[in-house]
């Protein structure tokens, strides 16, 4: 079993919205004990905005800051709904090839030196579009959330990485909807981050880590 994991992501893995201040990766982990004791360090390295491009330059520096000699423990990925996100009349924030060409070396090096996990961008309330933020106007859709969920995932195939498509089964949930609905649109309330840590902490990849 992993004794340490750090979440990269972006505010969706912050857990922006949570009144709870656990995330998803919070929730995820808590119950995990061996002994009777916490069996897991868990390290949320989330930031606001990030893309793949983003978490590209920094993994590896702050997951090695966390080993204390011992090994990275388990890298846990997730990231892509601000690569996707449009800037009207400009287009996504990073173009797919782009993305994918940043994810696809991250994941490559972070394979080689611990397990890894890769986790898919998460549906929006298109109901919050256009999001004006800083004087940027954003468009911000599921299809395109899906897009890069699929490429994604055929990187993830050829690399030999478990990779988890949420954005599909979010999309159809009513539970995480009215989650958005209660939090900002593009962030969950509360229970929608506890949707999403019982749907990775059924994933038998996760389970196979921690068994």
């Amino acid at each position: 079993m992993i004794d340490r994991a750090g979440f990269f992501g972006d505010s969706l893995t912050i857990g922006d919205s949570d009144a709870e201040g656990l995330s998803w990766p919070g929730r995820l982990c808590r119950g995990l004990v061996r002994h009777g004791k916490r069996s897991m360090t868990v390290y949320n390295l989330g930031v606001n905005g990030d893309t793949a491009p983003d978490i590209a330059l920094r993994w590896r520096r702050e997951a090695e800051a966390r080993s204390r000699g011992g090994g990275l423990g388990a890298l846990v990925f997730c990231f892509g709904v601000n690569d996707a996100s449009v800037v009207v009349g400009k287009g996504p924030q990073v173009p797919l090839d782009r993305s994918c060409a940043a994810a696809e070396a991250m994941m490559r090096e972070a394979k080689a030196l611990a397990p890894v996990l890769w986790l898919g961008p998460f549906p929006v309330d298109e109901r919050i579009n256009p999001l004006v933020e800083d004087g940027v106007t954003w468009d911000m859709r599921n299809a395109a959330m899906i897009e890069f969920g699929r490429a994604y995932s055929a990187i993830a195939r050829g690399l030999g990485i478990p990779f988890l498509d949420l954005v599909t089964p979010l999309a159809a949930d009513d539970r995480y909807r009215a989650a958005l609905a209660a939090g900002d649109g593009l962030h969950p309330a509360a229970d929608g981050y506890a949707r999403i840590a019982e749907l990775v902490g059924g994933w038998s990849a996760w389970r196979s880590l921690v068994a």
